[in-house]
């Protein structure tokens, strides 16, 4: 019996490091069992071997202690002990006055079957409605892992493609090449490779927006279309050059003549308005006055003839 109880207690080895809470017993259930199946006591946990009897009859028809009782008991408590120190105090004052794992365990479970019910359905909505957003990549994907950890521990495992599925499904926008080169894939694809093609993604994603090759190309481009207005605007110039010239003299001031020619005086320089001899003083020579004023109205200027005779040159300005 001795041996049998230091077997066990060295198989059972020291409590869980997550003590159990009133909202973490799927968690906890995933860290005591395992200890509890090596040490060989998930009979005795569960009450499918029960407790022995104190006592059993010898060959003289005698009651006798019983060995086995004596065997299980150590195990028991060692057992119960060891579960005891893997819950909080808030949940140890329900199984406080419990006597034997296996009510202990009845007791826990019965409380805790409801919660976990309702966890398990909150977990599924969570998987299937939870976004990336301005989450890391690596904890999204702890937050997702952990969710399936959670259901696994629950007894309600999920595969890896509807994880991936769900994956994908909580991408932004920004995905979408990605999502879709994903849903291209002939092959399913695991939870680690899909970690690490995202991570590939997202670490391209970062040198475009640092200024790399996104930058690099969009310099060439503007450079490119900027390089083709310019060849248009000069080829423009070159076949309507004198167009374009004339369009622009036909817009601009004009420019002083210094080439035209007085039709009075025959001086180059000025024009006739502003010739000296535009008008003429002999009043002799002067026309009738039907003339003047046909000479002033239209801007009559006086011509002498090689002979003596006098023409009229009549300008209108």
């Amino acid at each position: 019996m001795a041996s049998s109880s230091t077997s066990s207690s060295i198989q059972l080895g020291s409590t869980v490091s997550e003590k159990l809470t009133r909202d973490n017993f799927v968690l906890w259930k995933a860290q005591f069992l395992p200890a509890v199946r090596g040490a060989q006591l998930m009979g005795i946990l569960d009450g499918k071997i029960p407790q022995p009897p104190k006592t059993v009859e010898d060959d003289k028809k005698q009651q006798v202690p019983n060995p086995e009782y004596d065997s299980w008991i150590v195990k028991d408590q060692q057992l119960l002990s060891y579960l005891l120190n893997s819950i909080t105090k808030e949940v140890l004052a329900s199984v406080a006055t419990v006597t034997s794992s296996a009510e202990a365990w009845e007791l826990l479970e019965t409380m805790f079957s409801a919660q976990s019910r309702a966890r398990v359905t909150n977990l599924r909505m969570q998987l299937a409605n939870i976004k990336k957003g301005g989450m890391s990549t690596e904890a999204y994907f702890n937050k997702m892992r952990k969710i399936k950890d959670e259901l696994a521990a629950a007894g309600k495992p999920v595969h890896d493609d509807e994880v991936v599925s769900h994956i994908l499904n909580g991408l932004d926008y920004d995905y979408n090449p990605f999502v879709s080169s994903m849903l291209g894939r002939v092959e399913p694809i695991s939870l680690n490779d899909l970690y690490s093609q995202l991570l590939s993604y997202d670490l391209r994603m970062e040198m475009y927006q640092d200024g790399g090759q996104y930058q690099s190309s969009a310099n060439a481009a503007a450079r490119g279309r900027g390089s083709g207005n310019r060849g248009r605007g000069n080829r423009g110039r070159g076949r309507g050059g004198r167009a374009g010239q004339s369009t622009s003299n036909s817009t601009a001031p004009p420019k002083k003549n210094t080439k035209i020619k007085c039709q009075i005086c025959k001086k180059v320089g000025h024009e006739a308005p502003r010739c000296w001899y535009r008008y003429d003083d002999d009043e002799d020579d002067q026309p009738n006055n039907r003339t003047a004023g046909v000479a002033t109205a239209g801007h009559g200027v006086r011509i002498d003839g090689p002979k003596g005779g006098v023409n009229w040159a009549f300008f209108n300005f």
